[in-house]
């Protein structure tokens, strides 16, 4: 293509997310493998580990998350490594993971 000097493989899939006490929510589970993390962060740091993952601060603020927390998506743990400053869409908050 002309223009494009590089793309990097994104997926998104949007869960249902529930933890107990709380309403459920719509949210997206956004993985990527070589780019595509959130740019800025809120407190914490970027996911380096597997199963390490930043959310948006949305969901931190609605379920009362924080870094070093763990995140529970259908029986799987995993575990908040950052919170990212501004990286949701209108309504819907996100999770993001890179595909290691």
């Amino acid at each position: 293509m002309d223009g494009v000097v590089e793309a990097h493989p994104l997926t998104m899939v949007p869960v249902m997310y529930e933890k107990r006490g709380y309403r459920k929510s719509p949210i997206f589970f956004v993985v990527y493998d070589t780019g595509g993390g959130p740019s800025k962060l809120e407190a914490g740091r970027a996911a380096e580990k597997p199963r390490e993952i930043v959310i948006d601060e949305s969901l931190a603020v609605l379920y009362d998350l924080n870094a070093g927390a763990p995140f529970v998506l259908a029986d799987f743990e995993f575990l908040i490594s950052g919170i990212a400053r501004r990286a949701s869409a209108m309504f819907t908050a996100f999770f993001v993971y890179q595909l290691r």
